[in-house]
Order: structure tokens, then C-alpha cells, then sequence
């Protein structure tokens, strides 16, 4: 008791006693009091272990104006139980956890310990969940041995996290198919409320992405701290700064004697990571390679180039939406493993021909394919399908003679003597067109070719 009172003097010893009484009775609890305020008067201040956080908490509620509420030295959080950390001040304990970090002895990676392997070795939550034997079972539907996701019960199997699907519904709100369908009203992902908090940097009111030590980060400034650099005051490498907390940060994370975080397990760049561990360069890196390689780990020699015109995009992420989803990407897997030539040809006969151009220009650009008159070769198409469609034949045989001979000829040679990125072709058209055109007027008036004078024309 005589240690509490010294530890705050604003109140009379009677409040005192009433709020220690009201916080450790007796037991373990007091013991604790009392060797952490035998240990130093400011751990009160500090509120840590948690016995002395709530006994500062329960002195300010009974009016004391020595004490302020014990704040997470870390996030600064407070409300929390805190706990000795590094340097002597109270933590929370997922900073304590994250102070007591350590390499991951499946994944490597650095992160507060989970639990122990067979020999000892710490583990992630992540890796020990996946390698607990007592979280896995045999699957009802697909027989392997997994972690299960719905416990077998009333005669139904169990399910694993692979196979286990959430049941669908409506979105209450954007009406498209969504998997969250346990309730009245269900409501996708994207429509789903979110709870909201002032950014510590910008000061918008957002969902936060990541709660740091100076607060709450939006998903904007989350995104762009991650990606900053610049050199550190300490060691002048050009790295990702850290410390202190805030955007004035000019210390990199090793420097600041901090677990380095969001670093890439390939390269080792720090920056916001795309999959896996990676950063979105080394994930497309991997995605092209296995795209061209058509999963056997070689790329054919033809296709070097296009690897290396596909890692080498400026955005690394609009690269993986395209590789993702895009409609020349399917084709370029095609062309990988075998299914599509890799000519000309084949992609003029193909049904999708704005994917089939795209693609045209990417085996062009990255050496594939030799490189041709575009326009030239359009005027080509445009001449086969427009003599498909004229009737009868003797017509359309005039109408390709004068086309190859004389129209078309003219268009190649003057290609070949004035080399351009594209030929004119818009005026050869209109001839070719008026030729057909000539052809069915005449025909309309029962004149033939032969026969037809000037007066006829000027009529």
C-alpha cells in the first residue's frame, strides 16, 4: 500500500487503498502489484504488467491528476492490457509478439511464433495451422487428408478448406451472385460495411488497411509507404524508411533494430507484395515464364523476347491482369504449347482478331514473328471477303482482276519502294469498290462491260 501511495500523491491514501482493494484483493494478482511498483514508482505511468494498467485505470476513474491513462508504447493504443517490452515500456501484446518475432522454421519468414514442431523449432500461425496433424482429416468429398472446414455431423462427412463451398444467395444490395448467404440478407464482399477510422496520415476518415504505430493507415497511404524510399540517415542505402513512426521516417527497418517486413522472397525489395511473398515483378516474372514454357520450365528460343518485352512492363500488376484474364494471353498460351502456329496465317484465319492482332504485335515486337505491311495485309482480307459477296461470277472475276493487277500491284510496289510504318490503303478501296459498284449498275440496266460507251456513263 505504501508503494502505491508513493506512486500517486494527487490522492488521499483512504481512495487509494479503496481502488488497489478493488483491483488485486489478494493472491497472485497483489503479489504481481506489488513487485512490479517495488520494481520502479513509474510503472504505474507505464501500466505494465496488467495489474498495474488496471490500478492506474481504477485511480483516474476514482480522480487522480498524477496518472494518464497507460497508452501501448508501440501503437500507442490504449485500453489494452500492456506488457514489458523491449526498452522497458508497456506493449500490447501483439506488439509484445511481434518484438519477440523470429525467422519461421517451415517458411522463413519473420513472425511472431504460433507453436513448436516436432524438434522444437518455432512455427507461423500459418504454417502451424497447415502442418498441425490434429487440424487435419480425411475429406468426405475428394478422400485427402486436409484441414476440414465443416465437421462431419448427423450422418454428413466432413468437408476440407478445398472442397468446402459457402452457399450462395443474392447481394441485397449490387444484386450479383455472392457466397455470404447465411442471413436474411446477404451481402457480398464488396458491398459489405466496413468500419471506418481516421487516417493517421492523410487524415481521411477510411477503412484502414494497416493499424501502425502512429495510427490507423488508410489503404492509399498504406500502398504508398510501402513503395517509399529513399537513403537512410544511418546507412545511406536507398530502402524503405521506417522510423520514427510517420511520414518523416528516415530510418530503414534494420537500422532501426526492427523485423524488415513486406520484403520480397525473391528479389528482397521492400515493397507491397503481390502473392506468395513476392513483389508483383518477381510474380510476373513466374507467371510468364510458366505461361511460355506451358508448364515444363523451358521456353521455346522463339519466345525469348516475348518473356522479356512481358517481365519488362513498366506496371508490373496491369502486366499480371492481362496474363490473368486478358484475351491474348489464352492465345499465347496456345502458341506455347503447341495448339497455334506461330505465323502469320494462323492468326489471320483466327475467329478472335483483335486478340489475334494484339498478339501479332507482341510476337512481332519480341522477334517471333518477321515483321509485315499491316495495312497492306488488311486490304488483302478486306478484297476477299468483299469478292465473296459479289454476284455473279463473271463480275467478281472482273472485279479480281482489276484488283490484283492493277490496284493491289500498285500498292506493293509502292510499299516496297517507300517503306512506311503503314501504307495508304483508303483510296485503293474506294477504286475497288467502284469498280463493284460500276459492275451491278450496269448490270441493273442490262449493259454489259464490252458494250458500255461514255453516253451511257454520262446518263
Amino acid at each position: 500500500m505504501e508503494l502505491a501511495a508513493a506512486a500517486d500523491r494527487s490522492l488521499p491514501r483512504p481512495v487509494i487503498e479503496a481502488a488497489v482493494e478493488a483491483v488485486a484483493p489478494a493472491g497472485q494478482a497483489l503479489r504481481q502489484l506489488a513487485a512490479a511498483l517495488a520494481a520502479g514508482p513509474d510503472a504505474l505511468s507505464r501500466g505494465a504488467p496488467p495489474v498495474a494498467g488496471r490500478l492506474a485505470a481504477e485511480l483516474i476513474a476514482r480522480g487522480s491528476a498524477a496518472l494518464t491513462i497507460p497508452a501501448c508504447a508501440a501503437c500507442g493504443r490504449t485500453g489494452l492490457p500492456l506488457f514489458r517490452g523491449d526498452g522497458g515500456g508497456g506493449v500490447c501484446k501483439r506488439c509484445r509478439a511481434w518484438q519477440l518475432a523470429a525467422a519461421c522454421a517451415s517458411c522463413g519468414k519473420v513472425k511472431p511464433a504460433a507453436g513448436r514442431d516436432s524438434t522444437g523449432q518455432r512455427l507461423c500461425e500459418v504454417c502451424h495451422r497447415r502442418d498441425d496433424p490434429g487440424r487435419r482429416r480425411e475429406c468426405g468429398s475428394c478422400g485427402r487428408l486436409a484441414p476440414v472446414a465443416v465437421r462431419a455431423r448427423d450422418g454428413r462427412p466432413g468437408i476440407c478448406v478445398n472442397c468446402y463451398q459457402l452457399p450462395e444467395a443474392t447481394c441485397s444490395k449490387c444484386r450479383r451472385p455472392c457466397t455470404f448467404a447465411a442471413t436474411s440478407q446477404p451481402v457480398c464482399p464488396s458491398c459489405a460495411p466496413r468500419a471506418t477510422a481516421a487516417c493517421a496520415r492523410c487524415g481521411q476518415d477510411r477503412p484502414p488497411q494497416a493499424r501502425w504505430p502512429e495510427g490507423p493507415v488508410c489503404d492509399p497511404c498504406y500502398t504508398a509507404a510501402l513503395r517509399h524510399r529513399g537513403p537512410c540517415t544511418a546507412c545511406g542505402q536507398v530502402r524503405r524508411l521506417v522510423a520514427p513512426p510517420g511520414p518523416a521516417a528516415d530510418t530503414c527497418a534494420d537500422c532501426a533494430k526492427i523485423p524488415v517486413t513486406c520484403a520480397c522472397g525473391d528479389c528482397g525489395i521492400e515493397d507491397k507484395l503481390y502473392e506468395k511473398g513476392r513483389c508483383a515483378r518477381c510474380s510476373l516474372r513466374r507467371r510468364a515464364a510458366r505461361l511460355l514454357s506451358a508448364g515444363t520450365g523451358i521456353v521455346a528460343p522463339e519466345l525469348t523476347g516475348v518473356l522479356s518485352a512481358v517481365t519488362a512492363a513498366r506496371q508490373p500488376r496491369s502486366a499480371l491482369n492481362w496474363l490473368r484474364k486478358g484475351a491474348g494471353a489464352s492465345l499465347l498460351a496456345d502458341v506455347a504449347a503447341g495448339r497455334l502456329a506461330v505465323s502469320h496465317q494462323a492468326l489471320d484465319t483466327h475467329p478472335r482478331r483483335r486478340a489475334a492482332d494484339y498478339l501479332r504485335h507482341m510476337l512481332t515486337a519480341g522477334g517471333a514473328l518477321p515483321p509485315r505491311d499491316e495495312e497492306l495485309a488488311r486490304a488483302e482480307r478486306w478484297l476477299a471477303s468483299l469478292l465473296e459477296a459479289i454476284e455473279p461470277a463473271a463480275d467478281r472475276r472482273l472485279v479480281q482482276a482489276y484488283a490484283t493487277w492493277q490496284v493491289i500491284r500498285r500498292l506493293r510496289a509502292s510499299a516496297q519502294q517507300r517503306p512506311r510504318p503503314r501504307t495508304p490503303t483508303a483510296h485503293a478501296r474506294n477504286n475497288i469498290h467502284a469498280a463493284a459498284n460500276l459492275l451491278a449498275w450496269l448490270r441493273s440496266g442490262g449493259i454489259t462491260l464490252p458494250s458500255c460507251r461514255q453516253a451511257d456513263i454520262d446518263e
